[in-house]
């Protein structure tokens, strides 16, 4: 890869910054999928951009990416996950009711992405995770727990990165699972 470059933008419009090492050329962008877009949402509420959640399922996240880094020449991955409910598992009514409002969004979301020329990458799984009993009030509660987006992600990244084919590569999340892999 050649020099490295550490610079931070922001979008003046949005009120969203990124920070990263960019060279300028042969540009990728790796989304951290769901991770990113409820921190993004919740951003851009914030912000006025939009005014509800269910506004981003027809918001224009290139137009954004554009704006920050000042160029439409690069490509976009965005990494999601699908769910799964194990056999013969019976999930509480409010597992089901958040299931159905995640399926309900991407069903919307996902056709958005692929509008704006974004690769849309079913990385890894929603599973349910059974928790632990609280030890005060003795309730447990199933949880969705994210399986194999950020392995997915880095793996992609990494590959990428070593093949020659992309000098720059900025990642959006919110999480620092995936710092590792951008230190390599």
């Amino acid at each position: 890869m050649g020099s490295v470059c550490y610079y931070s933008v922001a979008s003046p419009r949005v009120g969203v910054s990124l920070s990263g090492a960019f060279l300028w050329r042969n540009m990728k962008v790796y989304i951290d999928g769901e991770n990113c877009r409820k921190s993004l949402t919740r951003v851009l509420k914030d912000s006025g951009v939009i005014s509800s959640a269910r506004d981003m399922t027809s918001y224009r996240l290139r137009d954004l990416l554009s704006d920050v880094l000042e160029t439409t020449e690069f490509e976009i991955n965005y990494y999601s996950s699908e769910i799964r409910l194990p056999n013969g598992y019976q999930p509480s009514e409010d597992v089901m009711q958040h299931v159905t409002t995640i399926r309900e969004y991407t069903r919307k979301w996902v056709p958005t992405l692929k509008a704006q020329n974004i690769t849309y990458v079913k990385a890894g799984y929603l599973k349910v995770k059974p928790a632990k009993e609280c030890r005060n009030c003795h309730v447990s509660q199933d949880v969705l727990q994210e399986k194999g987006v950020d392995v997915r992600l880095a793996t992609d990244m990494l590959e990428d990165a070593h093949s020659g084919q992309q000098n720059t590569i900025i990642l959006l999340s919110s999480d620092t699972d995936l710092c590792p892999a951008l230190h390599k």
